[in-house]
């Protein structure tokens, strides 16, 4: 079914960058169904698939408290399967919650509540320690009841030791969209982003703007809510005067445009305990914009910024000591592109929302699974059948394997891959040595079946689907049952197959479409039999008809299926992707291949890898090498039926600097990506093709090379739109040479901001470990006999 959960705070508005934008959208992403309590204006809305209930504000410490009694019994109407609160007062009701409930319950500490007591003005010096005592122990004491905490930071996590669970979460920033420079050249502009108190430096960054050079005409913008400030500090018109812009509170979405107008980012908090371990997201943020930090001198910040050379650190009270340093980096306008260029490489390489939004669901899974598992005797059992499969150990598809592989290690599910022993790419079988190699996953069964071997695409090609389809129907009848059965195409025998097994076997089944059916062989015109044609496309809407679900890869496939009479509700799109984290460039394997392929280290290189079959029109790619500047090769890495007839026409036009390669395994594919310089991605210019989406786009964008495609359609949006290479033209070889000198002229920090910009994209939309849980989640959905009903009814205020 579909897991319910529930996030609220009596604090934090609906529109919090960590609640909001990053914990409940990824959750969403993910395929839960999330709904958000917290203070608005409004009553209700969806929101990103969210569904946002509003609490009033409260600025009475004592009304505010009255909140959690409101929260528990909206909590007792969500029945959520998950609960998530995000404030310290609200610890005795999300106690009290997984009492009544026994649902798990999370708590999400921002801060270092017990050191925090010790800024509270509105209490006593004399008691603030006595208080901080007493609340380490509620505090930790609650928790330890929990299911799990949340910790923004090392630091934090470290107060709740003998907490059931207790998972960092870094308030690392999401993606920033581009920033061209322009308007950050036109000012000297100094940032401030968060909320602002005298603690935070308000009065010593007012202070810092005496100290300034005039002929600099600096000007110092404070972008948030002034918490607590005096009304004689804050006089609007005295301050401009000085330069300096009180902008109060922005929207979420208004932040990424005041940082691309900065040049400087101050974080200058007071030397405060509740700090010393902080990690401030205005710092992370300027480091994403590219906009060079002046901090607090803490041992950790000086550690970041001193390890990534974006930034320098100050003393926070010595507003002079800040002014040299900020006046030196408005004046130096090298250095300072320079520390915003690391920053933004720090912030691609380590510090992103990506890398959290994983732990998030990691801990999401656990605690959903142990729920499961209470209910359920056995593990949810997954057959998934793909003619073309293959483990990352050969060269091929490896998207059901790496689902599988999630599926088992993550959902703690059994999975069974039919897939294969003749491997279409190579046209051989697979050899005993190599499936010895295959890593062994507990949970995962790999199945091989024997199909009939083929050369060419003749009959024998045909023969060979029907072997498979009909191998993977007899020895699944005399198997154990599957909850769920996943058929993938390209050819619609594995669905047909996959389909009178579900049906016998009494299991939803779901289509998984990688291949348009046979609209794709007809627009290639390798289909014309009138016969033939018609048996095909009764036979793909019989499939879309009679399964439970539809799976496509592109948009295009979605619109087309659905085109055809399908529900929208019953087609699902689920991408392409990579296991983000699974490779770390290499610079002496870079080198290795380079020597390997007998190509100068210094020449710029554009390399195709995958398949080289008709559909994939590598004739252009070979040609384009007649019309390639000096000092550029094409590498062509891969195997099909036509890699004979390509490496022919190369030694007929003479070409050496067009190189065909043999393929390697998925595994070591990155590091051979890593080897060329930009990337090319190839298909025949057919209609059909508009709506193809190829995983070749993930892998060079995982591995940060700019993309020049020969696609129309979806592929150039994607590529276009998210500023990560170029098309050039379809079936074109002067085009394509053109376009790779293109990408050979830019400058080393456009080429970084492509590959900010490819990783952004893979982040949000080509996530292997995101996507194969929002697919786990439609299966068990289907699988399961429970149906998700909200039963929950928001009182009106």
């Amino acid at each position: 079914m579909v897991r319910k959960v529930m996030i609220f705070s009596s604090v934090h508005r609906h529109d919090d960058s960590r609640i909001f934008h990053k914990q409940a959208v990824s959750l969403a992403r993910a395929g839960y169904r999330v709904e958000l309590h917290a203070v608005a204006d409004f009553d209700q809305r969806m929101e990103n698939g969210i569904c946002i209930v509003g609490l009033p504000a409260h600025r009475s410490r004592l009304r505010r408290l009255s909140a959690g009694w409101r929260l528990f019994r909206r909590a007792l109407r969500s029945q959520a399967d998950v609960y998530h609160f995000h404030d310290p007062e609200l610890l005795p009701w999300g106690l009290l919650i997984k009492w009544v409930t026994r649902r798990p319950v999370v708590y999400d500490a921002h801060e270092d509540l017990p050191k925090q007591i010790h800024t509270k003005p509105w209490i006593p010096s004399p008691l603030r320690g006595i208080v901080s005592r007493w609340v380490h122990r509620v505090e930790k004491g609650i928790a330890r009841r929990l299911s799990a905490v949340v910790a923004a930071t090392e630091a934090i996590g470290e107060q709740f030791a003998g907490a059931p669970k207790v998972t960092v979460i870094k308030n690392y920033p999401l993606p920033m969209p581009e920033m061209d420079g322009t308007e950050r050249e036109k000012a000297n502009r100094i940032l401030y982003v968060g909320g602002i108190s005298y603690l935070r430096g308000y009065r010593e960054m007012i202070a810092m703007m005496d100290h300034l050079p005039p002929e600099l005409k600096a000007e110092l913008h404070l972008i948030g809510p002034l918490q607590h400030i005096d009304e004689g500090e804050r006089d609007p018109e005295r301050l401009r005067k000085k330069g300096i812009h009180l902008h109060g509170a922005v929207p979420f979405r208004e932040v990424p445009g005041w940082l691309s107008k900065g040049k400087v980012g101050l974080v200058c908090l007071h030397p405060v305990e509740n700090y010393r371990e902080s990690l401030p997201i205005k710092m992370f943020e300027y480091m994403a914009a590219g906009i060079p930090v002046v901090a607090t001198d803490f041992p950790l910040w000086r550690k970041i910024l001193e390890e990534n050379e974006c930034g320098v650190t100050v003393n926070p009270l010595d507003p002079a000591e800040m002014a040299e340093k900020v006046a030196a980096l408005l004046r130096d306008d090298r250095l300072r592109r320079r520390l915003g260029e690391n920053g933004r490489r720090a912030h691609r390489e380590k510090y992103h929302w990506g890398a959290e939004e994983a732990k998030l669901l990691d801990l999401y899974r656990e605690l959903t699974t142990e729920r499961g598992k209470s209910m359920e005797e056995r593990p949810f059992r997954i057959w998934l059948a793909n003619h073309y499969a293959v483990p990352p150990n050969i060269e091929g598809i490896t998207r059901h394997f790496e689902l599988a592989r999630e599926w088992v290690e993550k959902e703690h599910a059994e999975v069974t891959l039919w897939l294969s022993r003749f491997l279409h790419p190579r046209r051989s079988f697979i050899t005993e040595s190599e499936m010895r190699q295959v890593e062994r996953i507990p949970g995962l069964q790999l199945k091989w079946l024997w199909s009939f071997p083929h050369r060419r695409n003749d009959v024998r090609r045909i023969i060979n689907m029907v072997s498979f389809a009909a191998m993977f129907f007899f020895a699944g009848l005399f198997r154990k049952k599957p909850d769920v059965l996943v058929a993938s195409s390209p050819h619609l025998l594995t669905g047909l197959a996959g389909w009178l097994l579900a049906r016998l076997k009494g299991c939803p089944f779901v289509l998984e479409v990688r291949d348009l059916w046979p609209d794709s062989l007809i627009h290639m015109g390798r289909l014309n039999n009138p016969a033939v044609i018609r048996l095909l496309r009764w036979l793909e809407s019989f499939l879309y008809h009679r399964s439970d679900r539809i799976v496509v890869l592109t948009e295009y496939q979605r619109r087309f299926i659905i085109a055809k009479g399908i529900a929208s509700d019953r087609v699902t799109l689920i991408p392409n992707g990579v296991v983000v984290g699974s490779w770390k460039p290499s610079p002496s394997r870079r080198e290795e291949i380079r020597r390997k392929w007998g190509i100068p280290q210094d020449r710029f290189v554009a390399i195709y890898t995958g398949a080289h079959g008709p559909a994939n029109a590598l004739d252009v790619v070979v040609k384009a090498g007649a019309h390639l500047e000096p000092g550029i090769s094409i590498v062509l890495m891969g195997d099909g039926p036509e890699k004979e007839k390509l490496i022919r026409l190369k030694e007929e036009m003479g070409l050496s600097n067009v190189h065909l390669m043999d393929p390697v395994p998925k595994r070591e594919v990155y590091d051979y990506i890593h080897a060329a310089d930009c990337s090319i991605i190839s298909l025949a210019d057919n209609e059909i093709f508009r709506g193809a989406r190829s995983n070749k786009l993930y892998d060079y964008m995982f591995v940060g090379l700019p993309i020049v495609t020969t696609v129309d359609g979806e592929l150039r949006e994607i590529i276009e739109g998210n500023g990560v290479g170029v098309f050039a033209g379809a079936e074109d070889p002067e085009g394509l040479a053109k376009a790779i000198a293109r990408i050979r002229s830019l400058t080393p920090d456009e080429r970084e901001r492509i590959a900010q910009r490819g990783m952004d994209y893979v982040q949000r939309e080509g996530n292997r470990r995101t996507l194969a849980h929002r697919y786990f989640l439609l299966l068990k959905q289907l699988g399961d006999q429970e149906r998700f009903v909200d039963t929950s009814v928001p009182e009106r205020r």
